[in-house]
């Protein structure tokens, strides 16, 4: 299943309808989770994540054993919208996922493996990278503002650090789609800034 707001929420709420105790990984993650509260004050110091008196929610706990309320739909929305899930970001991930097995050999069969003064773009119009994000949202009914990213640092100097696409089923249907619609070419850098701006 791809991650989305809605499945994020879902996942949530499969865990607490399981009820306790919590498996070891739903536990952590859950406590990943809450880190996104919008409120950072209300987070500091948690030190566990229970199930509330009623069974259909989250309480938190701190280091002095009291517990308090937290709603987790607002970690998620917070999650998503914050700078994780900003636009930039997300064509960022899309752009890593496929730089090592695509864009990397593309240089290399061009001689520009290292040059920075040439990019490997996509073109304009259908076969732009912006239009191919789209193409490929639609195709899988994501709505790109709901695709979760995360940060990793890379040690191989062949790869990228920055973002990521969360979601592995997205990552290999992404890059299925790429290598099958994209039209990639080389750029001079002035050309391919000109065409992402």
């Amino acid at each position: 299943m791809m991650t989305t707001q809605k499945s994020m929420n879902d996942k949530i709420k499969g865990i607490i309808d399981k009820g306790i105790p919590f498996t070891k990984k739903d536990h952590n993650f859950l406590l990943q989770i809450i880190k996104y509260h919008p409120n950072p004050e209300k987070i500091d110091e948690v030190e566990n994540v229970l199930l509330n008196n009623r069974g259909d929610g989250l309480l938190i706990q701190y280091s002095d054993l009291t517990t308090d309320t937290i709603s987790y739909k607002k970690c998620v929305r917070k999650m998503l919208t914050g700078k994780n899930a900003a636009r930039e970001n997300i064509r960022e991930a899309f752009r890593n996922e496929i730089y090592v097995e695509q864009i990397v050999p593309f240089r290399k069969q061009h001689g520009k493996t290292f040059d920075n003064e040439y990019h490997v773009g996509h073109g304009s119009g259908i076969f732009s990278f912006d239009s191919l994000v789209k193409r490929f949202c639609e195709n899988n009914f994501l709505k790109e503002e709901d695709i979760i990213v995360v940060k990793k640092k890379v040690r191989n100097h062949y790869e990228c650090n920055g973002y990521f696409l969360s979601d592995e089923n997205i990552s290999k249907k992404w890059k299925n789609f790429h290598k099958q619609s994209s039209n990639l070419i080389m750029q001079t850098a002035q050309e391919n800034l000109r065409e992402s701006i």
